[in-house]
């Protein structure tokens, strides 16, 4: 029995392959025939394989493709994703800046009216107190080396150095008083006097310069330090209160009491005391409950 080995070439698409067949030559026309029948099989069986092995390879080729598709696909959906993250972020960005933007505005703008507002109400104390207090600064002297006389029933104040009659405030310290000696006559004053468009009061029996709350004639009127006569509004913390001094010619500097009418506008003020009412008040007399203001601002002010 002799074996050969033989090699044939096929195409498969655009791939050759070989195929070796092997066959046994037998005597006799059977067994070529039996050979034939074996390589047809076996050409068969290569056929079938070298197309599985191509369709292995089409299937590579189209699964390499998919992938390079799928891999520029996410490529591509990456690159979107990232533009897209990146334009969320500049949009973020860009609200962010705004918003900082447009909360330094509203910080700018609430500083401004914070500004405004205390200027105001600066303003507004300022001009209170300029109404309710006056700055005219009161000149004492003080009298070291002086004497006081009396020269037909008026009081004068000698200068022991120079014999001169002295003027004006004076401070008396061992009687514990300031006096005035008007400047026309020299002689000692008493009770009301308008000194440099100032209103005093000294008094009438040894001619003592008022200060502080006095009751003069049945009306209590308020002095400050250096003697000048307060009107409008006025606080006294040493008893918890707000009084009203009378601002008109007639009765200047008075203590204000009951329901007055000051500039337009309606206070009430107790009866007893001068003390302003504010909140929830009841006026028996007229027979209503009226409420009077707490708010700094227009502090005892009747509301509508």
């Amino acid at each position: 029995m002799e074996r050969k080995t033989h090699y044939k070439m096929y195409k498969a698409g655009k791939n050759w392959v070989f195929a070796m067949l092997s066959t046994v030559a037998l005597t006799g026309v059977m067994a070529m025939s039996g050979n034939t029948a074996k390589a047809d099989a076996v050409a068969q069986s290569s056929t079938e394989q070298v197309a599985k092995v191509d369709t292995t390879g089409a299937t590579t080729t189209q699964v390499e493709k998919a992938t390079n598709n799928v891999n520029e696909s996410n490529a591509a959906q990456t690159s979107v994703t990232t533009t897209t993250g990146q334009s969320s972020s500049n949009a973020d960005a860009t609200s962010s800046s705004q918003n900082n933007k447009q909360a330094t505005t509203t910080s700018v703008v609430t500083s401004q009216n914070t500004l405004v507002a205390n200027k105001d109400q600066a303003s507004s104390i300022q001009s209170s107190v300029t109404q309710n207090s006056k700055k005219t600064e009161t000149v004492i002297n003080t009298a070291d080396n002086a004497s006081q006389k009396n020269v037909n029933g008026n009081w004068y104040l000698v200068d022991n150095n120079t014999g001169k009659n002295l003027t004006g405030f004076q401070e008396i310290k061992y009687q514990n008083k300031v006096v005035y000696y008007a400047p026309s006559n020299a002689q000692m004053q008493y009770g009301w006097q308008d000194i440099n468009n100032n209103r005093y009061y000294f008094d009438t029996f040894d001619g003592a310069m008022t200060t502080g709350q006095k009751n003069i004639n049945g009306n209590w009127y308020m002095f400050d330090a250096q003697g000048v006569l307060q009107t409008g509004f006025q606080r006294i913390e040493s008893q918890n209160k707000t009084v009203y001094y009378s601002e008109d010619k007639d009765k200047l500097g008075q203590m204000q009491y009951g329901q007055k009418n000051i500039k337009g506008n309606w206070y009430n003020f107790d009866t007893y005391d001068g003390a302003m009412k504010t909140g929830f008040v009841t006026i028996p007399s007229q027979n209503k409950t009226v409420y009077y203001s707490e708010d700094k601002a227009k502090l005892g002010q009747m509301q509508y």
